[in-house]
């Protein structure tokens, strides 16, 4: 039964469109990103940590977010 569900469906036996799924991603790398500036906006204004060593606590969760962020995309838009 579910696969006569999957063919009669627009999409074939695809489920999703790769615009979909690069949608959600960059919604989640979007939040992610969110949650990291708000967690430097407290350290800097709420625990009165200087500048530099709120952007040193911070910085590299950023480029983990970064270097995953391009991984994907790249795996994304080249490998699929």
């Amino acid at each position: 039964m579910l696969l006569s569900l999957l063919t009669a469906s627009p999409l074939g036996t695809n489920l999703v469109s790769l615009q979909t799924i690069t949608g959600m991603l960059h919604l989640c790398f979007g939040v992610a990103f969110l949650i990291i500036f708000l967690r430097f906006c407290r350290d800097y204004f709420i625990y009165k940590h200087r500048f530099p060593q709120a952007i040193q606590r911070r910085k590299a969760p950023l480029i983990v977010l970064a270097i995953v962020y391009a991984v994907t995309m790249f795996a994304i838009y080249f490998l699929w």
